[in-house]
Formats: structure tokens, C-alpha cells, sequence
């Protein structure tokens, strides 16, 4: 009962110093922070930061509970190497376009190779009857 109480305590803690280090990212940095700077500038910047910072922290655990490896990371399994052949595929066939200024080819090659090297991965880990456990 104990090391849960302690568990608890420090995640709280974890949190607590979450929100004071957001609060503190929006006045610091500037001489004098002007309204207009901290609710359009400061703001929706550390906003971003969370909202992909959590994004990122749960797709690593999504990522590593599919595979049942605690190591599991797109470095090591091959997503991103994946992303960069997709990448050098856009600027070497030279479709280094954009599409409406905002996402260029270069960006969505990169995604597709990605996604081909992860689905390859997602089909080789299943492949056979059995699974293999990593987790020992």
C-alpha cells in the first residue's frame, strides 16, 4: 500500500511540475510580456508543445505494447529508416512539390514510407502460428 501512495505522490508531484513549467514558459523570456505576445504567441505555442508531447509519450507505449518489447522505438524497428527511403525517393524522382503551400511531396513520401516499413514490421511480427515473447 505504501508503494502505491509513493507512486501517486510522484506522479502528482510530476504534474504539478508540468503546470508550473507551462506557467512559467509563457511570462519568461521577454522583457516585459505584453498581452497580445502571451495569449497568440506564447499560448498556442506551449499548447502544441503538450498536446504533442503527450501525443508522442502515448504512441511510444502503443508502439512498444504491440510488440511487447520495452525497447521497442522507431529508430530500432525500422519505421524511420523507412521515412527516410520515402524521403530520398521524393528528391531523387524530383516530385519536390507543394500542394497548396502548405504539406510538400517531400513530406508526404516520407509518411508513406513510413507507413510501408511499419505495415511490412506489423506483418513479419505476426507472421507464424506462434508469438514469440520478448519480455522475460
Amino acid at each position: 500500500m505504501m508503494k502505491k501512495n509513493r507512486g501517486t505522490l510522484k506522479f502528482l508531484f510530476l504534474i504539478i511540475l508540468l503546470l508550473v513549467s507551462f506557467a512559467l514558459s509563457l511570462y519568461f523570456g521577454a522583457e516585459k510580456p505584453d498581452r497580445f505576445i502571451v495569449l497568440n504567441l506564447r499560448l498556442p505555442r506551449s499548447i502544441l508543445v503538450l498536446v504533442s508531447g503527450c501525443l508522442l509519450a502515448s504512441s511510444g507505449c502503443v508502439f512498444q505494447f504491440y510488440f511487447q518489447n520495452p525497447l521497442a522505438e522507431p529508430g530500432l524497428m525500422g519505421i524511420s529508416a523507412g521515412a527516410t527511403l520515402g524521403a530520398v525517393l521524393s528528391v531523387v524522382s524530383g516530385v519536390f512539390t507543394f500542394f497548396n503551400g502548405f504539406v510538400s511531396s517531400l513530406s508526404i513520401f516520407a509518411f508513406l514510407g513510413a507507413l510501408l516499413s511499419g505495415g511490412v514490421l506489423c506483418l513479419l511480427a505476426n507472421f507464424g502460428k506462434t508469438k514469440m515473447n520478448n519480455v522475460r
